[in-house]
């Protein structure tokens, strides 16, 4: 189980294992243009961690007292907060840890960096999740980085994300989440292209 792609890997790569912006950035980086050079932890690392900490069970159990349908928001709300809680009090298997420390110091060093949300079933034809996971910047260190992955990874499950992928049909606990790794950039202007 392959837990850490880079762009070099395209050919080998689709967004079932690094999310549709993991995908879409290594696109980038192949066509030559100047992105922040990428590396994706897969959506099977995301899966190492939940089997790790028993989480699909616990996750099954908030989610399945009663059917969603018949929860009122506050109920989805707290359950979205169990949920996430698991995440950031899951401990990392030994053989997770170490290959994402050696990923992220082999190609970054000491840079500070950015953390992205990048979920298979994101900016699908069917639907865009945009906005609705979570992103750091400026991460320093290893144990942070850790710790904001965990968060990215929790925010598969925030109240917003439970609903919208209910509206779209989507199976609930088979949802995965890569992340993008990149690094911290400071920038003096951006600008968004939107193309058709």
């Amino acid at each position: 189980m392959k837990i850490i792609y880079f762009p070099e890997e395209l050919a080998a790569v689709d967004s079932t294992m690094v999310g549709g912006k993991g995908l879409a950035l290594f696109q980038l980086v192949e066509a030559g243009l100047p992105v922040p050079p990428p590396l994706c932890i897969s959506a099977a690392a995301y899966d190492l961690f939940v089997e790790h900490n028993s989480l699909r069970e616990k996750i099954g159990l908030e989610l399945y007292r009663k059917s969603l349908s018949d929860m009122r928001w506050e109920e989805i709300w707290d359950a979205s907060l169990r949920i996430q809680n698991l995440f950031v009090k899951g401990a990392f298997p030994d053989h997770l840890d170490k290959d994402i420390n050696v990923a992220i110091t082999a190609r970054y060093h000491d840079r500070p960096l950015v953390i992205r949300s990048s979920a298979p079933e994101e900016d699908g034809s069917g639907g865009s999740f945009a906005g609705l996971h979570e992103s750091f910047v400026n991460v320093l260190g290893d144990h942070e980085l850790k710790q904001k992955l965990k968060r990215v990874w929790a925010s598969l499950w925030s109240d917003r994300a439970i609903l919208y992928r209910q509206e779209l049909g989507l199976e609930l606990l088979t949802s995965r989440m890569a992340a993008v790794v990149q690094p911290f950039i400071q920038g003096s202007a951006s600008g968004v292209l939107f193309t058709r």
